[in-house]
């Protein structure tokens, strides 16, 4: 007797053959599942996420590839998921023949602000009519009453306060505060005069003026 084999189809998780003798008068049935017991590999899962989380990125998108049916801890049914708190985020891929396989994502979280320093050299007097005031810290800066560079010059005293933005996006304040002396000297003056035929010159005397002119 001579057994012919013949193919009828093939689905995503079984085979379905049959086979009958040479005379067409007997005919077996062969069913294949295609499952993980039966020796079939479990799928290639590969997880990823487009962190970190900082200040001005507030979510974060895990990417799972594998195909088949996903399950992402803490619920999630998609190849993708959006977080917004960092962590271990492992997810469960289901292939079409049943076989599972697991991977995990770190999302990281960078919150931290930047540190500002102030300063100004000062303070504003008679004969220095402009103070420069400095911030360092990085990123980007901005000063109460305007200004976006690392620097300012100011003319008149008070509190200036400037806002560091880091790359990150966080925030950090610092303040210098500008003071001012423009009081005037105390001046007094006196002469040992006065001029006569015998004294024909006079001494003039000035005192606590610093400078004489």
């Amino acid at each position: 007797m001579v057994w012919r084999w013949y193919f009828i189809y093939k689905s995503s998780d079984s085979t379905r053959y049959i086979y009958s003798d040479s005379d067409g008068g007997e005919w077996l049935h062969k069913y294949i599942k295609h499952d993980c017991q039966s020796g079939y590999p479990p799928p290639t899962v590969t997880t990823s996420n487009d962190g970190p989380l900082t200040c001005s990125k507030t979510s974060v998108t895990l990417t799972a590839t594998g195909g088949g049916s996903y399950q992402w801890s803490g619920e999630g049914t998609s190849s993708t998921k959006v977080v917004t708190t960092p962590g271990t985020y492992t997810v469960t891929v289901t292939s079409a023949n049943g076989c599972t396989s697991t991977s995990s994502t770190i999302v990281t979280q960078d919150i931290t602000p930047p540190t500002v320093t102030t300063s100004n050299d000062g303070p504003l007097t008679c004969a220095k009519t402009g103070v420069t005031l400095t911030a360092t810290g990085g990123g980007s800066y901005e000063w109460s009453g305007g200004g976006t560079s690392s620097t300012k010059v100011v003319t008149t005293p008070g509190t200036y306060t400037v806002t560091v933005t880091s790359a990150n996006g966080c925030t950090s304040t610092s303040s210098t505060i500008v003071t001012q002396d423009i009081t005037p000297p105390t001046v007094t003056t006196s002469n040992d005069g006065p001029l006569t035929c015998a004294k024909t010159s006079v001494t003039l005397t000035a005192t606590d003026c610093g400078s004489y002119e």
